[in-house]
């Protein structure tokens, strides 16, 4: 586990991204998004992204972006912001080097504690062990811990604040866009 020590807001993220799936077509069906086909869907996910980026801020992805690194390049370099990763299940076909390479700043393999002001958060991929049904990947979940906000991805749930006590920030709950953490 990594842990990011409290910074000025510059150093803070802005804004959270989760599954967006890029270059997944079955995505569109699986999660029900409505788009006809996965070039409609990434032009409205850069077109959303962007709406919310600005040029300058610090945007932490969860996992689950891309599944070929020449995607990665283009589609990364038509967004605004400074990108950081953490890796989810369908990030593992990209090396950390690669995922630099085409536009992302750092790429973190498990989970962090961090700071929203006050309030110390833990952002990962994944939501707590025994949060749903899932029960795939029990060693990547986060330990639960009394005060800490876990803000995940993972579950496509439509919900932005879970009855578990979490923040899901997936894009399928936030519009296809990223969550600002000013909203």
């Amino acid at each position: 586990m990594h842990t990011v020590p409290r910074k000025e807001s510059s150093e803070q993220f802005d804004c959270l991204y989760s599954d967006p799936h890029y270059g997944h077509a079955n995505i569109i069906k699986y999660c029900e998004r409505p788009f006809k086909d996965i070039n409609e869907m990434h032009e409205q996910f850069i077109h959303n992204y962007n709406a919310i980026v600005r040029y300058d801020d610090n945007v932490l992805w969860l996992g689950d972006c891309f599944f070929k690194r020449a995607l990665a390049e283009e589609i990364l370099s038509k967004l605004n912001g400074k990108k950081y990763l953490i890796r989810g299940n369908h990030d593992k076909s990209i090396s950390d080097s690669a995922f630099i390479k085409s536009g992302f700043e750092a790429v973190f393999n498990s989970h962090f504690i961090s700071y929203i002001g006050e309030y110390t958060v833990r952002y990962s991929h994944y939501p707590y062990a025994g949060y749903s049904q899932d029960k795939r990947y029990p060693d990547r979940r986060p330990p639960k811990e009394p005060g800490v906000i876990l803000i995940h991805g993972h579950t496509h749930e439509k919900a932005k604040l879970t009855p578990k006590g979490t923040v899901h920030v997936g894009i399928d709950a936030w519009d296809y866009g990223p969550a600002s953490v000013c909203q």
